[in-house]
C-alpha cells in the first residue's frame, strides 16, 4: 500500500476511535474510564519514541492510532468530573478555569514543539521547507508522551463519584450553618 494512503487510514482510525468512544463510555465509572484511557492514550506515543531498532512494524501504527483516538475521549470527560465535585452554582465559571491549563498547554507544546525540531535542524531544505531529521521528530514525540504521562498520573488522582454531585457546602463551625462566600 502506498505511503500516503497507509497515512489517510491511519488518521481515518484516528477520527473513528473519537467518534466510537463516547458510545463506549456512556456505561462505565467516569473516572475509572478516564484515568484507564488517559493511560492508553500515553502508551500509543511509546512506538513513536523508540529508537528504530525498537520500533514496531508502521502496520502496527492504524490500531495505535485508533487506541489513541478512543482514548482522547477521556479529555471530554474532565468537564463531568468537574461538575459532579464542585458547588453547582459555580460550575460554569469552574469549568471554564479547567479550560485554562488545557488549552495552555496545547499553545505551548506548539511553540515547544517547534524549538525542539529547530534545535535538530541540520540545515537541509525542500524548496524552502525546512527538512528535520527523524530524531528531531521522536524528540517531539517523547515531549508528547511526558505531557501525556502527566495527564495520566492526573487522571489516576481524579476523585470517582459514580457520576452523582457528591459537592456539600462547607459548614461554619461557630454558626452551625453553612458557610456563605
Amino acid at each position: 500500500m502506498h505511503t500516503a494512503t497507509l497515512g489517510y487510514v491511519r488518521e481515518g482510525l484516528f477520527t473513528l476511535g473519537v467518534v466510537a468512544a463516547p458510545l463506549l463510555i456512556i456505561a462505565l465509572s467516569v473516572g475509572l474510564v478516564m484515568a484507564v484511557l488517559t493511560i492508553l492514550y500515553a502508551l500509543c506515543w511509546v512506538p513513536l519514541v523508540l529508537p528504530a531498532s525498537l520500533r514496531p512494524p508502521a502496520t502496527l501504527l492504524g490500531p495505535c492510532f485508533l487506541v489513541m483516538g478512543l482514548a482522547s475521549a477521556a479529555l471530554v470527560l474532565v468537564w463531568s468530573c468537574v461538575r459532579e465535585v464542585n458547588d453547582p452554582g459555580r460550575v460554569g465559571m469552574i469549568v471554564g478555569f479547567c479550560n485554562s491549563p488545557i488549552f495552555l498547554t496545547l499553545a505551548l507544546m506548539q511553540w515547544v514543539s517547534g524549538v525542539v525540531l529547530d534545535a535538530q535542524w541540520t540545515g537541509l531544505l525542500a524548496g524552502s521547507t525546512r527538512v528535520y531529521p527523524p530524531e528531531a521528530y521522536r524528540a517531539v514525540f517523547g515531549l508528547c508522551l511526558a505531557v501525556a504521562a502527566a495527564a495520566a498520573v492526573c487522571a489516576c488522582l481524579v476523585t470517582e463519584t459514580r457520576c452523582r454531585n457528591v459537592w456539600t457546602p462547607k459548614r461554619d463551625p461557630r454558626a452551625g450553618r453553612a458557610a456563605t462566600l
